[in-house]
């Protein structure tokens, strides 16, 4: 069965599977499943990119700022 799958940056070590999701025909047969499907691709990628961010601030050994982090989770929930 197809599968969508987001990932952190698979260069950096290690790579994190953020999203999995097995697809058939009828995720795109229809408008509203279609914007489902990519709502639901949308959050994955946002939580990629957070993902890529805290394992990038560990490596270099800072912590992540919770207070900015928590202003950019309710900028994009608007």
């Amino acid at each position: 069965m197809p599968r969508i799958l987001i990932v952190t940056d698979p260069s950096e070590d290690p790579s994190e599977v953020v999203y999995a999701e097995q697809v058939v025909p009828a995720h795109l047969q229809s408008e509203h499943s279609g914007r489902l499907l990519v709502e639901r691709l949308a959050w994955a990628v946002e939580d990629a990119r957070r993902a890529e961010r805290r394992l990038d601030s560990r490596a270099r050994g800072h912590r992540v700022d919770r207070t900015s982090q928590q202003q950019e989770e309710r900028w994009i929930r608007t």
